[in-house]
């Protein structure tokens, strides 16, 4: 393989498509039905099915970062190869043991999630390193279309096994990472030593100091992120009674559907907006995509309360949202990332997110589970969230009023939906790559 060189040859296309496909089926078949999954099959309550599965979601943010320079040392292609194996033995473990010790489970939702974090962090590396310049974005666009086929069939058949065959959860995910892990074997290798695109997964030893506007932005991102943990991994464990986890799986599945199918106007849309109204995007697109956040968790609130089909409405105002902040997101890093490497900004971004959603789950999941709690005090961070999108949305409309400039330019924020950050993860924002 010769970086940036060429076309890519079909084949690579096509391994590079059924690997990430495969292992985001894995991914959306377990993870969001973890919590629920320990507590039924495993006798776990609410806390600690929370704490097994903020531990992998953490270690699934901050994997990419933590053995960065272990997957330089290994080699890309050779690191997905690894990374795949260790999450096929994670996983198996995960069906052979049949206790309840939560130091156990905790240390085997870790090893999964940093596998799982280690190996799309090469995978986009590779990818990078196998297009030009001016092809690298049709990669990463291929492979969003890819990660969310596999979130829609993995959510599909997550929800449907924890219905009538709950014991078989994990082995499916075997069977995912497995077909993953031979996919790979079609991964392209580098011509001679070196010439991968090592930088692509370097460490988070940049040069230059963090900003302060860097900081903030975290903060304040990081609240989304607590948001987004109440619906893709506190609404399984909450809706489990009613509409139950099939029906969540589906929702799921219209995420992911919804994404494909409107990434290209979306983007079309904020493109054409940006050309004829310059700063509109910033000061009125980004606050209102906020506030579409908060009214979507809301609704998700009232989803046990209500009919099956206010759960799709809340599906589609999150989904917009999500379209809009996702690729917002990844293109303000790299404006405020200062003196940052922006493997180094993506990385600690990563890091930051995923403790947000980590302790937004455990904090969720607390309160759902709670013995005594009842509607609405059971579902108290929903509404904090959407208390925080709602702040959130402010903070970006008086920054960009106050900058007098895009608070993320509007013409970099309409590349592909989701543009590609350099380390880990598979939740809904980093899912779409």
């Amino acid at each position: 393989m010769t970086a940036g060189t060429g076309a890519v040859p079909r084949r690579t296309v096509v391994a590079f498509l059924l690997v990430r496909g495969f292992s985001s089926a894995a991914y959306f078949t377990l993870v969001p039905f973890l919590g629920l999954w320990l507590i039924r099959t495993r006798d776990m309550d609410g806390v600690e099915g929370g704490t097994v599965v903020a531990a992998c979601l953490l270690f699934g943010k901050a994997g990419g970062l933590l053995v960065s320079r272990l997957i330089t040392a290994l080699g890309l292609r050779r690191s997905v190869l690894v990374s795949y194996v260790i999450a096929t033995t994670a996983l198996l473990l995960m069906v052979a043991y049949q206790g309840r010790a939560l130091p156990v489970w905790v240390v085997l939702a870790s090893l999964l999630g940093l596998s799982f974090s280690a190996a799309t962090a090469a995978l986009k590396a590779l990818v990078a390193a196998a297009h030009s310049a001016e092809e690298r974005l049709r990669g990463f666009s291929h492979l969003n279309l890819a990660v969310n086929a596999g979130a829609a069939l993995g959510s599909a058949a997550g929800g449907v096994l924890l219905t009538h065959f709950p014991s078989t959860l994990p082995v499916l995910g075997v069977v995912l990472y497995l077909c993953a892990t031979l996919a790979a074997l079609r991964l392209p290798r580098p011509a001679a030593p070196g010439t991968e695109d090592a930088g692509a997964v370097e460490g988070a030893g940049g040069a230059g100091r963090t900003r302060r506007p860097f900081l903030v932005f975290l903060g304040v991102t990081m609240l989304t992120w607590v948001a987004y943990a109440q619906v893709f991994d506190v609404l399984p464990t909450y809706a489990a009674d009613s509409p139950g986890p099939q029906q969540v799986s589906l929702l799921f599945v219209a995420n992911a559907l919804l994404i494909i199918v409107l990434q290209t106007p979306v983007t079309s849309f904020v493109q054409r907006l940006e050309a004829r109204r310059p700063g509109a995007v910033e000061l009125w697109v980004v606050p209102g995509a906020h506030l579409l956040m908060a009214v979507s968790v809301v609704v998700f609130a009232l989803v046990v309360r209500s009919p099956v089909v206010v759960g799709y409405v809340a599906v589609l105002l999150f989904t917009l949202s999500e379209l809009v902040w996702g690729p917002i997101y990844h293109t303000k890093v790299v404006e405020v990332k200062g003196r940052m490497t922006n493997v180094t900004a993506y990385s600690l971004a990563g890091l930051a997110w995923g403790v947000a959603e980590s302790g937004g789950t455990w904090l969720g999941m607390a309160l759902v589970t709670a013995a005594g709690l009842s509607w609405p005090m059971a579902t108290g961070m929903y509404w904090i969230s959407a208390l925080a999108m709602v702040a959130a949305a402010l903070y970006f409309a008086v920054h960009a009023r106050a900058a007098g400039r895009p608070a993320a330019s509007g013409k970099r924020a309409t590349a592909p939906a989701h543009a590609p950050p350099a380390s880990g993860g598979e939740s809904s924002g980093t899912r779409a790559e």
